[in-house]
């Protein structure tokens, strides 16, 4: 959401404009694919990719096409917006599955850069920090790379398949991988730092505040450990899986279970156990008008 305006994509290869007060359309565009992926808000403009295999800038007031660049393959997650660099980076699952991270111009969208993992496809969003683009792949890869050439500044790797997008804070890379763990690793150099074993199949992104890094899982929990040693701090039970990723605004942390809750917790300014707000307790899923 910006401008007072909600952006999303559809399956009917439309991007979508809402009033965010009144729901009522304000504009849509029409790709040539399903829009699987999140849209990225950033001067005016909205980016965001299509099945069709294309990446699309659309003035944000309008929808009107400012330009499109494709990019060889499909886009099933956010893209990463630098107005600093004037670049927006893209990853890509090519149509024979494998993966890049291509980097566009946000004037014209011609291409800076791309570099290409091979026969491994990249399955979420890069991360963009302090110089570095960083993202994982299914070969269970995490890659930091220059922001403006592409160069690969460093690899590592976990033991299973990194299938969300790495948060960096703290001068640390976390990212969950499928073989059940969170990693840490150094953001400058890509060392190992530590990993703390919470339940198989992790593919949701960390999320990171106030020297707390927020894990939810598929054994329908969500963790809080500390970012220096990765203690368990603490961990809530719901009632279902909790697959989505962890969300930290003002204060509070969002999670979205399986068990049609959403949670919300009130954080504290120093790693701790948080205290449960009674009106943010569980906000129940609303019908539809006419349901």
């Amino acid at each position: 959401m910006a401008n007072g305006l909600v952006y999303f994509g559809s399956g009917d290869n439309n991007v979508y404009a809402l009033n965010a007060t009144t729901g009522a359309k304000v504009w849509n565009y029409t790709t040539g694919g399903a829009v699987d992926s999140s849209p990225a808000v950033a001067g005016g403009v909205v980016y965001i990719g299509s099945n069709d295999n294309n990446v699309y800038a659309l003035n944000a007031k309008t929808g009107a096409l400012l330009w499109s660049c494709n990019v060889n393959g499909v886009m099933f997650t956010a893209l990463a917006v630098s107005q600093v660099y004037g670049l927006v980076y893209v990853a890509v699952s090519g149509n024979d599955f494998s993966g890049a991270v291509y980097a566009l111009s946000t004037s014209n969208g011609t291409v800076a850069w791309s570099v290409n993992f091979g026969g491994f496809a990249i399955p979420a969003s890069p991360a963009v920090v302090n110089g570095k683009v960083y993202t994982g792949n299914f070969n269970n890869g995490i890659y930091a790379l220059n922001v403006i050439t592409g160069t690969q500044e460093w690899a590592n790797a976990a033991t299973g398949a990194i299938e969300s997008a790495p948060a960096v804070a703290n001068g640390i890379v976390f990212v969950n991988s499928t073989d059940g763990h969170l990693y840490e690793f150094n953001a400058a150099n890509g060392g190992f730092l530590r990993t703390a074993v919470i339940a198989n199949n992790l593919n949701s992104s960390p999320a990171v505040a106030n020297g707390v890094v927020y894990v939810t899982s598929p054994d329908s929990n969500v963790y809080a450990f500390d970012v220096s040693s990765l203690t368990n701090l603490w961990q809530y039970p719901t009632g279902n899986s909790v697959t989505a990723s962890p969300i930290v605004a003002n204060g509070v942390l969002y999670a979205c279970s399986n068990d049609g809750n959403v949670y919300a917790f009130e954080l504290p300014n120093a790693p701790a156990a948080p205290s449960r707000r009674p009106d943010l307790r569980t906000l129940k899923p609303v019908s539809a008008p006419g349901r």
